[in-house]
């Protein structure tokens, strides 16, 4: 699992064979930018910022691996949790780690971008200069477009969170967002107006609905009482949020996942 600070006596997790992930890891960046957002005291900022330098300077390391060209900026070379539990492959395999190994490079590349991003505005809050995050999130975006989506318009990872994370963290030129609208739009109908998203592209799900002008889509997404979907597990007694979206299947059967856990919150 993920520590910080690392144990010093610390040998790789069995588990996943590495101690950080992207997305978990960012929370570094992204919680205390988000306080600032909601109460605007730069001290979360100001506390934080060296933390986040390190957290950022390591994940640029990672991904540039010893690579050469575009491929520096995307962050493939190691595990990461990827949009960790999606209900499509839980419903089916129920094997949590498949989910990351189908959208962990796609997801992983978005948060460094994006990460990248934060960093820019909070070093401009600090009255510090951001243009060389501005400039490495260009590269990691271009890198991207050219890596995961095809002449069709679509992604490589071809799920519904993987389109979710695209367009909310804007990782593709205006002129392709459209297309994975589309494609987004459609995988949602294709399955009977209920989401399939995973732990990291859940939060930006409604949101990216909602800002594409699809309202009313979002509406019938989030009102949604078939499994998976957060009124399925309020009509199955539920009074905190499952770690898996089916923990409790239609058929009555009780899985083995955290009944308390508000990754999809």
């Amino acid at each position: 699992m993920d520590y910080s600070p690392t144990p010093k006596d610390a040998k790789d997790s069995s588990f996943t064979g590495s101690y950080s992930s992207a997305g978990w890891g960012d929370a570094i960046i992204m919680v205390p930018w988000t306080l600032y957002e909601r109460f605007g005291d730069k001290k979360a900022l100001e506390d934080n910022y060296e933390a986040m330098l390190k957290w950022f300077t390591y994940a640029q390391k990672s991904a540039a691996g010893d690579k050469k060209g575009d491929a520096r900026y995307i962050w493939d070379t190691k595990f990461h949790y990827g949009d960790w539990m999606f209900p499509s492959f839980m419903m089916t395999e129920s094997n949590p780690m498949r989910t990351a190994e189908v959208t962990k490079d796609l997801v992983a590349t978005a948060f460094l971008a994006h990460s990248a991003e934060l960093l820019a505005d909070i070093s401009e809050v600090l009255g510090k200069s951001g243009a060389d995050f501005r400039d490495y999130a260009k590269k990691v975006k271009s890198a991207f477009t050219q890596y995961f989506v095809t002449r069709e318009g679509k992604l490589i990872a071809d799920y519904q969170g993987c389109y979710v994370l695209a367009l909310a963290f804007a990782m593709v030129p205006k002129v392709l967002e459209n297309q994975l609208l589309a494609q987004l739009v459609q995988k949602i109908k294709d399955n009977d107006n209920r989401l399939d998203t995973g732990f990291l592209s859940v939060p930006y799900l409604l949101d990216v609905l909602c800002e594409y002008g699809q309202e009313e889509l979002a509406k019938t997404v989030f009102f949604q009482d078939a499994c998976p979907s957060w009124f399925y597990e309020i009509n199955q007694g539920a009074t905190t949020i499952w770690e898996s979206w089916a923990g409790i299947q239609p058929d009555g059967t009780v899985g083995t996942f955290s009944f308390n856990h508000y990754a999809f919150g």
